[in-house]
């Protein structure tokens, strides 16, 4: 995988944030705040960062995203809404959509940096 597939998959987690701030109004979980918050704020993280990631070569950005993805997977259990099925259901499936995505990107990009750095 090179830099024009890390792009792709860094632009299907840029839509995966944009779901994610929308998921509470259309889920109809917008009323519980620890989902709701959690929801909105790592979704504009996962936005920014997705978006970071298609404009450079750096697999930081990505690694960023595999961290927000690992996050969205337990944070149902750690902040409680575990029993918000709706919730629970789209976290841990947009969670384990960016955590891949995210580390495949990251991983496609890592040998393009790690030429320029030794200068290969």
């Amino acid at each position: 995988m090179g830099p024009i597939p890390a792009v792709w998959a860094s632009s299907l987690n840029v839509i995966a944030g944009l779901w994610l701030i929308l998921a509470p109004f259309i889920l109809g979980y917008s009323d519980f705040a620890p989902a709701f918050w959690n929801d909105v704020i790592v979704g504009v993280l996962i936005l920014a960062s997705a978006f970071a990631a298609t404009r450079t070569y750096s697999p930081n950005p990505s690694w960023m995203n595999v961290v927000l993805g690992v996050w969205l997977i337990l944070a149902p259990f750690m902040l409680n809404y575990d029993g918000y099925r709706a919730a629970l259901a789209n976290d841990l499936c947009v969670g384990l959509l960016v955590g891949i995505l995210a580390l495949l990107a990251a991983l496609a990009k890592a040998p393009l940096t790690r030429g320029r750095a030794t200068g290969m």
